[in-house]
């Protein structure tokens, strides 16, 4: 409870209405990624703070968007007590309180099939942290309506994601053992290379920063200045 407080308090410290949290959940530190998974949270009009996210269901090959409060969304068996802050400038904001106001509009780029490394340019599978990002090219593009719309705006706009290597052995023990990994939506020079790109909680921050607002009282990690790496206390 304590940890969730005191990232309260943090976000209520500024008058945003809308930020973007990115925590440290599946331990990614051998592909040199430190952050896994990236949610809108929205603030409610008693000061208390809902988090919206596209989640797995239960390991399976679907997903759902949940809502959730602050202490749900640290309690989910974190890796590392980071948590990074992005604060999209007030126009954002306002379009994305909208957005995720109204269930039609957060469900509408949202596709319940779901792949941990789903590639971001293909519109076959989705992960937790490619629905953000689509969401948030249609925040920004209002006239975005499909998904393809949103991944054209991102390559438009340099979206790169994470890529890690894997070998045969390795991509076949990962397709056979999981229900909730598939590789086989994106180009076969990148599967023949075993080059597996992905969108990761690094790369949203790596991206989304440019979107962000400046942030002077805190500690920004390997980050620029648009990011706050917040420390929770427990």
């Amino acid at each position: 409870m304590a940890n969730a407080v005191a990232l309260k308090n943090k976000l209520n410290s500024r008058s945003d209405e809308i930020v973007i949290l990115v925590r440290q959940g599946q331990d990614l530190g051998k592909y040199n990624i430190q952050y896994s998974h990236a949610a809108w949270a929205s603030k409610k009009a008693d000061g208390n703070w809902q988090v919206i996210h596209n989640l797995n269901i239960c390991n399976t090959s679907r997903s759902a968007l949940y809502i959730q409060g602050v202490y749900e969304f640290l309690s989910d068996d974190l890796t590392g007590k980071q948590i990074a802050i992005l604060r999209p400038t007030p126009e954002l904001q306002k379009r994305a309180k909208v957005m995720l106001s109204e269930p039609r509009q957060a469900q509408r780029l949202h596709d319940s099939r779901y792949s941990l490394v789903a590639y971001p340019y293909f519109w076959h599978y989705q992960n937790s942290n490619g629905w953000l990002l689509e969401s948030f090219a249609q925040t920004y593009q209002p006239d975005i309506s499909t998904r393809m719309q949103a991944q054209r705006w991102l390559k438009q706009k340099g979206y790169q994601p994470s890529e890690i290597s894997a070998s045969l052995p390795e991509r076949i023990l990962a397709s056979l053992s999981s229900q909730n990994i598939f590789i086989d939506d994106r180009p076969e020079a990148l599967i023949k290379a075993g080059k597996i790109s992905f969108s990761s909680g690094d790369s949203i921050i790596s991206f989304l920063g440019q979107f962000s607002q400046s942030i002077s009282d805190c500690d920004h990690g390997k980050w620029q200045q648009n990011v706050c790496v917040f420390t929770l206390p427990e």
